[in-house]
């Protein structure tokens, strides 16, 4: 009786058993390196007059849109349906009446990039390519300035100015090396320094630019 009663314990304590099964809950190199795990942010940034401008998902169908939210009305309006979601970055004008659209953005360092820049008309709906030289290139920065819609752009390592957003580029520096960066940091700066990829300022009423030039040339390459 003593073994029957044993086996029965045994049997009856491997079908009870509720432990649950080993699952693999640790953490993964790749998703500490890619970002999975971090918060995600609220993409708005503030306009003229208390407006917020901000992405938003439409449902049902989950369509990507450009909105300004008026925080006194409580009231918004989309600005740009991105249904192709082509638009990494987004900025307004001064005078509220362009959008600077970022598209073909590809990573440098940690902070800056290059990307092809659209010139969105609010009012018109129109979208026409920011140009330099008569050909829509990849840029290291577009940035607005503060009053009007001007832009200062950085081309092949130079900078750029436009008077307005439609104005032909006027060439502000013509540095052949390299090594030379005009307004932009280097990546020791970038990194270290500046968290950003613009070493370029204006003066509040937009009529004096100031920009830091790095020269490399004395940096030794290193082989790894």
């Amino acid at each position: 009786l003593l073994a029957v009663g044993l086996t029965f314990i045994i049997k009856a304590g491997d079908d009870d058993d509720l432990t649950p099964p080993e699952t693999d809950n640790g953490l993964h190199l790749d998703e500490v390196i890619t970002g999975a795990l971090s918060a995600h942010r609220f993409n708005g940034t503030w306009t003229p007059q208390s407006r917020i401008l901000y992405r938003e998902n439409n449902n049902p169908l989950k369509l990507q849109s450009i909105v300004e939210y008026d925080v006194k009305t409580k009231k918004k309006r989309v600005l740009l349906y991105d249904e192709l979601r082509q638009y990494s970055l987004f900025e307004m004008s001064a005078d509220r009446e362009l959008l600077l659209l970022a598209k073909n953005l590809s990573k440098y360092f940690r902070h800056s990039f290059f990307a092809q820049y659209d010139i969105y008309n609010i009012t018109s709906g129109q979208i026409q390519p920011l140009l330099i030289n008569g050909v829509q290139q990849l840029l290291l920065f577009a940035q607005w300035a503060p009053v009007g819609n001007a832009l200062i752009v950085n081309f092949d390592r130079n900078l750029y100015y436009k008077p307005s957003a439609y104005a032909e580029a006027i060439q502000l520096t013509s540095d052949e090396n390299v090594a030379i960066l005009n307004g932009i940091p280097d990546w020791v700066y970038e990194e270290e320094v500046f968290s950003t990829n613009i070493a370029t300022w204006f003066n509040p009423t937009g009529t004096q630019l100031a920009f830091i030039k790095f020269d490399d040339s004395p940096t030794h390459a290193m082989s790894l």
